[in-house]
């Protein structure tokens, strides 16, 4: 993938994990610190008490909570790439995807701890799709996305959901945690 999915080394074939498989990713520690980085200053973001409560206004307000939920996600993961690209620094695609969607479930954790929504898991993979198309009309129509490369992912993350296999992109655990957030379990 060229666009915003996770791209698979050249170098390793990809391996089917054994269930509940707890092995080491397969990033650099670089990635991994990069990674971490990203969604520490995002949960401050998201706690930051002059921004938490304008997030839970934005999921209450919202008709479709789903897309509540996405544009918030949208919301703090643009304003992270901005705050980067002002410092000269550059996120990776695999970050903001990833890392994206562990924000996105804080979000929707945060909501439902504050009584606002209790997301399903149905709303929460809406809100994927919702935020990716919002992300990517948002990097479109600023250039720093190339259509082709985003269609390209949204068909791949189609292709995932329907065969019920979202932890191949997602990363092992996707589907049980977001089974998680539906009932309410840490």
């Amino acid at each position: 993938m060229v666009g915003l999915m996770p791209q698979q080394s050249q170098e390793q074939p990809p391996v089917a994990p054994e269930v509940d498989y707890q092995g080491e990713p397969n990033v650099t520690p670089e990635e991994q610190s990069a990674y971490e980085r990203f969604v520490d200053n995002g949960l401050k973001v998201i706690s930051d008490e002059g921004m938490a409560p304008q997030i839970l206004k934005r999921i209450g307000e919202a008709e479709n909570k789903a897309d509540g939920l996405a544009g918030a996600a949208v919301s703090v993961v643009t304003t992270l790439q901005q705050s980067a690209q002002q410092n000269g620094r550059e996120i990776s695609p695999d970050i903001l995807l990833h890392g994206g969607m562990e924000l996105m479930e804080a979000i929707a954790q945060m909501a439902t701890a504050f009584g606002v929504h209790e997301f399903d898991e149905k709303q929460i993979e809406s809100a994927v799709y919702i935020a990716m198309d919002q992300y990517g009309t948002q990097a479109v129509g600023n250039g720093t996305l190339n259509k082709e490369a985003l269609a390209q992912d949204v068909d791949e993350l189609q292709r995932a959901d329907q065969a019920g296999d979202l932890d191949s992109l997602f990363g092992a655990g996707f589907t049980e945690q977001a089974g998680k957030l539906q009932t309410g379990e840490q």
